[in-house]
């Protein structure tokens, strides 16, 4: 069979279909770095091999698996790795970047932020202050900045002032 690289699309997803699994897994080649691996309980999973920019050493990058992931997706995910690498970008390195700007994001928010504070805030006032400042944050504050994010710098610098003036 080859490479499935001069196929057209409908082809490769046929002939994708009809691959069947073997003792061991296996791996059938579509051009430009992408495969599809082919495993023993038939679950087919879309990888990139290429070359890192960065450590000069061969790498893989799982992409997800077939059909949840099409030939097409696949295709654009390995076009967009390519110009990452024409860049000297991993692409492995560039997801777990991409990976941790989001969780920072989801972390530093003012929401988070400001219940820290009123973690703080409770040992040093009396319950029923505490419970005002606490609805006056969760019914007109979080609705609108709630979801606000800080970078990690400034998100550091508040968290640092919070324990300094309340420790």
């Amino acid at each position: 069979m080859g490479t499935l690289k001069d196929k057209t699309i409908q082809s490769q997803v046929l002939i994708i279909k009809n691959l069947q699994p073997k003792e061991k897994e296996y791996a059938k080649a579509l051009g430009n770095g992408l495969q599809i691996l082919v495993k023993p309980n038939n679950k087919k999973r879309w990888e990139f091999i290429f070359k890192s920019p960065t450590t000069n050493k061969r790498r893989k990058l799982p992409l997800g698996y077939f059909p949840n992931i099409s030939v097409k997706v696949a295709k654009e995910l390995i076009s967009e790795y390519h110009n990452l690498i024409l860049q000297g970008i991993d692409p492995i390195d560039y997801k777990r970047e991409v990976k941790k700007q989001n969780k920072a994001k989801i972390e530093n928010t003012f929401e988070l932020i400001a219940n820290e504070w009123l973690e703080y805030e409770a040992l040093r006032t009396t319950p029923q202050t505490h419970k005002r400042k606490k609805a006056i944050l969760v019914n007109d504050c979080f609705p609108i900045i709630g979801n606000r994010y800080y970078t990690s710098r400034y998100y550091k610098c508040i968290k640092n002032k919070i324990k300094k003036n309340y420790p």
